[in-house]
């Protein structure tokens, strides 16, 4: 799934890239204004430029925004593929798979094979693959295929409303609270107004989204050809929407990171760690491992209590057993260690080590 972040963030790279040349050009013209003689004909031909400044700027921002708004809306699609078709990798028998999905599956993917029938899907599958994908999901099932698509099949543009109906059919809650404490809203704030986010409540945490239906409107204006000069936003307000829609993707992302996570410890894919014995300085947590082993390098996840903060995750930097280093630590009765991690551990949230098929699907 992180491909699909890093996607986002290329194209929105592209985006600024494209808006700062615009800003640069502006910026030029007045330049070349001022230069006189001997540029007689370099200044004639940036005054007749100017002349069209308003039809280039309406042209820039049309572009922009539907730029913007079809990155977001891909983005949010690819997720949603992503997460479905790496569900039986977690969950093994189809009837291991979460509820939500299993109840609408059939539903969603005859209501796919309408909307294919009636010529409303871009690049449609062959209904005869849905219909097999269908007679394999059943029971204890351990080889099938989902019909992913029919879950992102909707009739309406993405606003934020739709993504969480999407999400929802999947059994994901992606809440406005869930999103403003994951880690990309967090380091967001506080790099614009310089201190940590307060804590709000559920109509503020919602207010802090609105610029994703704010984006939609503006594209349907455009789409309408309803759009006029008043609409038009100077580059830095563009640059800002980029920066909101960075903020939106990395903050969706570690919430469908910390779906599959906390669906494989459900599903007892994880090597549970359980809650830390003692926290010392220098982010090191201290367990009892009776079975299994861990390694410097081991993928180590926090799992906090209350579900609206998502976990966290990284390597573990070195392990200890008393006072002796240890690259590998195996477990055993009386097995104690140390580890030292690269975030801040919570002395009372239970910790798991991700195996290694689940750290591929999810390219950490």
């Amino acid at each position: 799934m992180k491909s699909d972040l890093l996607t986002l963030e290329g194209e929105l790279d592209e985006i600024s890239a494209l808006i700062n040349s615009h800003l640069g050009a502006d910026a030029l013209y007045p330049r070349i204004s001022a230069l006189g003689e001997p540029y007689t004909d370099i200044v004639e031909m940036s005054r007749n430029l100017l002349q069209g400044r308003t039809s280039q700027r309406k042209y820039q921002y049309i572009s922009i925004i539907i730029a913007l708004y079809g990155a977001m809306e891909q983005y949010v699609e690819s997720m949603l593929l992503s997460y479905l078709r790496f569900l039986p990798k977690v969950c093994g028998r189809f009837d291991n798979i979460p509820e939500a999905i299993r109840l609408k599956h059939h539903d969603l993917s005859v209501e796919y094979m309408t909307a294919i029938k009636m010529k409303r899907v871009h690049e449609p599958e062959d209904v005869n693959v849905i219909v097999r994908r269908l007679a394999m999901c059943r029971g204890r099932a351990m080889r099938y295929e989902l019909n992913s698509r029919a879950f992102t099949l909707r009739t309406a543009n993405m606003s934020f409303d739709r993504m969480t109906t999407l999400a929802a059919n999947m059994g994901i809650s992606v809440t406005p609270r869930r999103l403003i404490n994951s880690q990309s809203y967090q380091a967001f704030y506080l790099k614009r107004n310089g201190s940590e986010a307060p804590t709000v409540g559920d109509l503020e945490a919602k207010s802090v989204f609105l610029f994703v239906d704010d984006l939609v409107t503006r594209r349907n204006r455009i789409a309408h050809g309803v759009n006029s000069i008043d609409d038009i936003e100077d580059h830095s307000l563009l640059l800002d929407r980029v920066d909101h829609l960075r903020m939106y993707g990395g903050a969706l992302h570690e919430v469908f990171e910390d779906q599959v996570i906390r669906l494989s410890a459900e599903k007892s894919r994880l090597q549970n760690l359980g809650v830390p014995q003692h926290k010392f300085r220098g982010n090191i947590v201290c367990f009892h491992l009776e079975n299994g082993a861990i390694e410097v390098g081991d993928v180590v996840v926090m799992l906090p209590t209350d579900a609206n903060f998502p976990a966290r995750r990284g390597n573990a930097i070195s392990l200890r057993v008393g006072t002796a280093s240890h690259d590998r630590v195996v477990g055993g009765p009386d097995c104690h260690f140390g580890v030292k991690l690269p975030y801040n551990p919570s002395p009372t949230a239970s910790y798991a080590i991700l195996p290694s098929e689940i750290v591929g699907g999810l390219d950490l």
